[in-house]
């Protein structure tokens, strides 16, 4: 499979404390969470815009735990992430992402709204008419970035990685504004409902930029 590409406009995401215990059950146990601190994991919420894509453009909701990365030629990459919920705008996104990068999602088309601050993005998903969650960044000095970062996957087939070069504008810093709201008796959020999670995230990220994925590499 030759590189996949997805370029997108926005993508805001928050960076959350989620007690460590939570953070190991939504892993496959051959996975470990990130520690942030001693007994607090972190939890990733990013809302992405993809403006181009082999599918067109569509927004996208993902939930992610950070995992331990893998060496990539000898070097580490910025992170690691193992997405457990994932949605999306159009069915032809989500069937695209579940054959090519066994991702699970949410079975139905979302519905996102941005609201474009200059300086703050707010983003809010709906699902079935609930909004599910809304997610709140701000903005700092924006740099011109390259990063390496890798997901896992794991389905009824097997456990994958996918390594991803990012290129674009980033904005990111830890002043600890961005804000997360979970409709946690909406069943998206399900897997989060007894999970200790702090609303306020100790990193905050917004970017525009495009998304290289290498061909998905199965574990042994």
């Amino acid at each position: 499979m030759s590189l996949t590409t997805y370029t997108f406009s926005n993508c805001i995401a928050g960076f959350f404390e989620i007690a460590i215990e939570d953070a190991r059950r939504l892993l496959p146990s051959r996975f470990t969470p990130l520690e942030v601190c001693y007994g607090r994991g972190v939890l990733v919420v990013n809302v992405y815009h993809f403006s181009e894509s082999e599918v067109g453009p569509y927004d996208e909701v993902v939930y992610a735990i950070m995992t331990l990365p893998r060496l990539v030629d000898g070097v580490v990459p910025n992170g690691a992430v193992f997405p457990f919920q994932v949605a999306t705008s159009t069915q032809a996104a989500r069937e695209h992402a579940i054959e090519r990068w066994h991702l699970p999602h949410w079975p139905e088309d979302i519905r996102v709204e941005y609201q474009d601050e200059g300086e703050r993005m707010i983003a809010k998903a709906w699902a079935g008419g609930t909004e599910i969650m809304k997610l709140q960044v701000n903005a700092r000095a924006w740099q011109k970035k390259v990063l390496l970062f890798q997901s896992f996957m794991q389905d009824q087939d097997g456990t994958y990685m996918a390594n991803i070069k990012y290129d674009g504008e980033t904005s990111e810093h830890e002043e600890g504004t961005a804000l997360i709201s979970l409709t946690l008796d909406h069943p998206y959020n399900a897997p989060l409902a007894e999970a200790d999670i702090d609303d306020l995230a100790f990193r905050e990220i917004w970017q525009r930029g495009v998304q290289t994925f290498q061909p998905l590499t199965t574990l042994s």
